[in-house]
């Protein structure tokens, strides 16, 4: 998985969904490197309930026709944290649909770095990951 594509898992099953699957659009927004195993990616969730007066970044349906409406991006969410081998085993079920663009992808990490929700380590990798595709001149997450 690569900083900024979007992938739909059509089975997930959560607890935030009493036990249900159901099928949940995320977009990766880099991953934890190799040094501290095991390797985990950031997925973060999109969705399409309009939330008033919280933090997010809009996905208008018409520049991003793979969304089957206009979806958001919420600051407030934590990433799914994925392993490779969690990745693998629901291979079947995952399915890239997209690619985000380098300027709203500048966007987002401008949201991601000033979200009081994120832990400082996340920020960090995911301004590595950004770094590593040539996403560059970002400001480094302070604490």
């Amino acid at each position: 998985m690569q900083v900024g594509e979007v992938f739909r898992w059509k089975n997930l099953k959560h607890p935030q969904f009493g036990g249900r699957t159901k099928p949940r659009w995320f977009l990766c927004l880099g991953d934890s490197g190799i040094i501290l195993p095991p390797k985990n990616f950031y997925f973060f969730s999109t969705t399409c309930t309009l939330r008033d007066g919280v933090s997010k970044f809009d996905f208008d349906k018409t520049k991003y026709p793979f969304f089957y409406e206009d979806c958001y991006f919420y600051y407030t969410e934590p990433p799914y944290a994925i392993t490779e081998e969690q990745r693998r085993k629901n291979e079947s079920d995952i399915s890239e649909v997209g690619k985000i663009d380098e300027g709203d992808l500048r966007i987002i990490y401008e949201g991601i770095i000033k979200s009081p929700f994120l832990n400082k380590r996340i920020k960090l990798d995911i301004h590595q990951s950004f770094n590593l595709i040539g996403i560059s001149g970002l400001r480094r997450p302070r604490f």
